[in-house]
């Protein structure tokens, strides 16, 4: 596990949130309420973020975990889509 995480301060680094920083606090998140098998909105997990950021940029993290393979996302009806952690260097 690199420092940044171990030590909890990758939050305070000016690159926050990296896909590494959001797939790291989505896991915790998710492992502290025992849901690391579960479907989750995307905006069910806004609240896994340190720090507030927005709609879009959580889209795009997202999208891009989809896209690295560690996310699995399924379409739901409106607006919001749904996802599954497939894989995570964090579990």
């Amino acid at each position: 596990m690199k420092l940044k995480y171990k030590f909890r301060v990758y939050n305070l680094l000016e690159s926050y949130p990296t896909e590494e920083d959001a797939l790291f606090e989505i896991t915790n998140f998710l492992q502290e309420r025992n849901r690391l098998e579960e479907e989750w909105s995307d905006l069910g997990i806004k609240g896994a973020f340190s720090k507030k950021i927005t709609e879009e940029e959580t889209s795009k993290l997202l999208q891009s975990l989809v896209d690295q393979g560690f996310l699995s996302m399924k379409p739901g009806s409106g607006k919001r889509n749904y996802f599954r952690i497939i894989t995570s260097p964090f579990i």
